[in-house]
């Protein structure tokens, strides 16, 4: 796949890139794919494939425990950044809770989140309070003055999430 582009793929999974240095350095353009599955290692070699029309990602890393999937996180994070049509996140890290949040946060269209954890024990409560609406004042609780008005600021548009 280094150095092509795919005009017509609209869906790629990429399983295990025995040759992922040269997707990386050659690069992989698929300009009209909105579909795009990830699974293995290293995350990366995602560098090398340039699809900003992708509105599903799934990506699902090799971490084996929580310091290593928060580095897979930030990476995964970054590539996310330049997605601003990703509607839909399936992805299968196990990493902390405060790393979780940090990357949601930069995924403000996301609608659908299915989490694949190897350990979902790492999820604390800390992660799962993140997606609680709060009103605009958080010191000011009173019901009636912010009817309307609360706000979640961990993706606002999320309608479906799986763990």
């Amino acid at each position: 796949m280094a150095g092509r582009t795919f005009h017509a793929l609209k869906s790629c999974t990429i399983i295990l890139p025995i040759h992922h240095h040269s997707v990386h350095t050659h690069g992989t353009l698929l300009p009209t794919c909105e579909d795009l599955s990830f699974e293995g290692q290293p995350l990366e070699a995602l560098e090398g494939f340039s699809a900003n029309m992708v509105t599903r990602l799934s990506v699902r890393g090799r971490g084996y425990n929580k310091r290593h999937g928060n580095k897979e996180l930030v990476f995964i994070s970054k590539q996310c950044s330049s997605l601003l049509a990703l509607r839909s996140l399936q992805i299968g890290v196990t990493a902390s809770s405060q790393a979780w949040i940090a990357v949601l946060a930069s995924m403000p269209y996301l609608e659908e989140l299915l989490l694949t954890n190897l350990l979902p024990t790492s999820l604390h409560g800390g992660f799962f309070e993140a997606f609680i609406p709060k009103p605009p004042h958080e010191d000011n609780w009173n019901t009636s003055l912010a009817v309307g008005k609360w706000h979640r600021t961990l993706c606002p548009s999320l309608k479906v999430f799986g763990l």
